[in-house]
Order: structure tokens, then C-alpha cells, then sequence
């Protein structure tokens, strides 16, 4: 045992008198009774080391998840996720918005050119094609939408390769008829909180919080559609969401396979005075307060699991395109087009290498993460709830594993 130390990725925690550990790069949980390196017999050897709980003294872990990391990375090479950005402009004005609602459109000509080099894509191996249709607000630009969905559908079929769409959208536009027509795989809405949180931050004059709660109904009745429920919360409207959660968990048509929840912390890109952002440490208990309660309506919560790759837009085959085929850095990012499409071949980067930020070097819960946005500044802590919440996670997980699920 003298060659074997304990991971950096070891969470303890003890419940009712018992202690447990976790290890967060295997998902792992035991209950051990004295010290991991007290563990004499080869087979509970075996077991930590393959679990990760126990590492060789000179493995340097950041370096073995960093070779993970890109090694998953770099095995992407037939799959594209393309964001395209119809349109600049929007309908509504929400208090948060980071974007410059100039008035470029995604146009017939665009449309084509990028057709040309997904065909060209298409028939040089890729086989999974996921579109992401953004804006501003895209269905401004529904015409375009419409002609690229059958394009790409048609090509799909002639070259066998699997065509994923999804939209995010205010909604002001989402009909019963597009709904049929597209047959989005994914459709995401957003809540500002309750009715009066909601119609302050998220302002418009021909859209209501109520009409969005109808079309939520909608899309869970009468399509096929898979729905994401985004919630962007700050310290205003922090304490506003239970309301509109019972609201939708009250639809006879909810059915918690299909319609997911995603918490979000408002971000204050634009410095506004409208709305006040909470710090990751308050963030992360309203987000636990929020899980709790779905977990109280009979939902099952996921455990928290190491992800295999960080964000798609700057380490894996993922393009944020807009008008004249400019690309952006991500969709927090498209003020100004960097270059023009890139490229005609899978896989578009070849020996990707990650790297880590240096104060998130240390954090026990780097698996889940693999580090905060790019987008956010560097020296604010954007920190993922776990990093706060996680004992408590487990420790309702050992109380109550009926009510958890874990990842396929």
C-alpha cells in the first residue's frame, strides 16, 4: 500500500454513523468502516483502484482526466452539432439579454451554401447531424427554418445519416401547425420566475406568462416533441418558482420522460440594474430547494455523474453559424463572425488537447464539471451546485435510494 494514495476525487461524508466515500470520476459510493490505505486484501485493492478511490502514488490525476477528456474529445468523428443563428432580432426585450438584436438574417443564399457543405460533410462520413435553430428568436425567421428542415431531411435519407433538431425559442410563435410540421426532437422554453417575475423580467407586449404555460401544455399533449423547461433565476425572483413548477407538474399530459428541467443562474452580462445575480454558493440552494421539490411530486433525480466532454463549442465537433456563414465562438457569442464555415470534412479538429483552469485544478468535483463556462469572466466564481450541495445529495441518496436514478 505504500505505492497507493487516496484520489483527490474522494468525496467522505458521513449518514447515521456511518462513513461513506465517493468518488466523483467513477460515480462510485462505498461504506468503508477505517482508512483506504488501512485495506490489506488484494481483491478490496482491486476494487478501489479500479474505482478510483485508491491511485499509484506518482499518477498525476488532472493529467489521466485530462487524457480522458481529450481522448473522448477527439473519438467524435461523425457527428456534427450545429447551431444555426436564423436571426439577430427578437420580439421580446428580456432585462438579461446579452444580445445586440441587430437585424441579420439567415437568408435563402446562406441557406444553400451551408446545404452545399453539409452534403459535402454528409458524404465524407458524418452520421449524426444535430441542428440547433437559435436567435434571437428564430421563428422570426420561420420560412428559412422550414426550408433548411426539409433540405436536411432529404439529404439525411439519401445518405443514411441520423438528423437531430431542436430549438430554443420565447414561444410568441410556436403553433400547433409548426409543431406538426417540423417535428422537433427538442423544443426549450424559458420561465422568469412566476407570473409577475415573469412578465418584469421577460417583457413583452404580445406574449404572457399564461400563454406560455399553454404552450407548454401544448407541446406535452398534442406532439412528440421532448421539452426542456429552462428556469432563470436571481435573487428577485429566486423564491418565485415553486408556483410555477406545481403549475406544470399539475398537467394530466406531464410526463417527466419527456418534458426536463433545466436551473439556471441568471447571468448579468450587460451590468443591467433590472436584476441581481446570485452568488454559485446561493444558487445552488435554491437549485437543491427546486430538485427536492420534483423529487416530493414522485420525480426521480439523477445523481450526479462525471461528464465525458466540456462544452461542445470549444472542445468537440460543434459550430455556431449565422448570416453569410460567419462562425461564432458559442451562442453566448455572436456579435461579430470570427471566420466563415470551416471546413468540409469530419472530423473538424483532429488531436484536440483541453486544458483546465489552474483554480479548478484542486476541485474534488472537476469530473462533473470540467471547468465553468468560457463565456463567464474568469476571475468570478461560476462554480456548478454540486461543488455545494453534493453531501447533501448523497446523503439523501442513501436515505432514500428509491427516489434517485443514475445515468445510462
Amino acid at each position: 500500500m505504500n505505492n497507493l494514495k487516496s484520489s483527490i476525487f474522494n468525496i467522505n461524508l458521513d449518514v447515521d454513523e456511518q462513513h461513506y466515500i465517493y468518488n466523483t470520476s467513477s460515480n462510485t459510493l462505498i461504506q468503508v468502516d477505517k482508512d483506504l490505505l488501512d485495506f490489506m486484501d488484494n481483491d478490496e485493492i482491486a476494487f478501489l483502484k479500479s474505482n478510483k478511490f485508491l491511485v499509484e502514488k506518482h499518477d498525476d490525476e488532472i493529467l489521466l482526466l485530462n487524457k480522458e477528456v481529450d481522448d473522448n474529445i477527439n473519438a467524435l468523428k461523425d457527428r456534427l452539432d450545429l447551431t444555426i443563428i436564423l436571426t439577430e432580432t427578437c420580439n421580446f426585450q428580456c432585462v438579461y439579454c446579452y444580445q445586440s438584436k441587430i437585424s441579420r438574417i439567415f437568408t435563402k443564399k446562406d441557406a444553400n451554401n451551408l446545404l452545399k457543405k453539409i452534403e459535402e460533410l454528409y458524404k465524407n462520413g458524418l452520421r449524426t447531424m444535430q441542428i440547433h435553430y437559435f436567435g434571437g428568436e428564430p421563428l422570426l425567421n420561420f420560412d428559412i427554418l422550414e426550408y433548411i428542415d426539409s433540405k436536411i431531411k432529404e439529404l439525411s435519407s439519401v445518405y443514411n445519416v441520423k438528423y437531430i433538431k431542436h430549438i430554443t425559442t420565447n414561444g410568441s410563435l410556436l403553433t400547433k401547425e409548426i409543431l406538426d410540421k417540423i417535428n422537433f426532437d427538442l423544443i426549450q422554453l424559458t420561465f422568469d420566475g412566476n407570473e409577475n417575475w415573469h412578465q418584469k423580467l421577460k417583457i413583452s407586449n404580445s406574449f404572457s406568462y399564461r400563454q406560455l404555460l399553454d404552450l407548454a401544455k401544448l407541446i406535452m399533449s398534442d406532439s412528440q416533441s421532448n421539452l426542456s423547461i429552462r428556469f432563470n433565476i436571481c435573487k428577485e425572483n429566486k423564491d418565485s418558482f415553486l408556483e410555477t413548477l406545481e403549475t406544470l407538474l399539475s398537467y394530466p399530459s406531464f410526463d417527466s420522460k419527456r418534458v426536463r428541467f433545466a436551473f439556471n443562474p441568471m447571468r448579468n452580462f450587460t451590468n443591467s440594474k433590472h436584476f441581481t445575480e446570485l452568488t454559485p454558493e446561493e444558487f445552488s440552494q435554491i437549485d437543491w430547494t427546486l430538485r427536492k421539490f420534483l423529487q416530493k411530486h414522485g420525480i426521480k433525480l439523477f445523481l450526479p455523474a462525471a461528464i465525458k466532454q466540456p462544452c461542445k463549442f470549444i472542445s468537440g465537433n460543434a459550430i455556431c453559424v449565422g448570416h453569410e456563414l460567419k462562425t461564432y465562438f458559442c451562442t453566448s457569442c455572436f456579435n461579430n463572425g470570427i471566420s466563415s464555415f470551416p471546413t468540409d470534412h469530419v472530423p473538424l479538429s483532429t488531436n484536440y488537447h483541453y486544458n483546465f483552469k489552474e483554480k479548478c485544478k484542486k476541485c474534488s468535483v472537476l469530473p462533473l464539471c470540467l471547468n465553468a463556462c468560457a463565456m463567464l469572466d474568469p476571475d468570478k466564481n461560476a462554480c456548478i451546485s454540486e461543488k455545494y450541495i453534493l453531501k447533501d445529495i448523497l446523503t439523501d441518496f442513501i436515505k432514500n435510494p428509491s427516489n434517485w436514478k443514475t445515468h445510462a
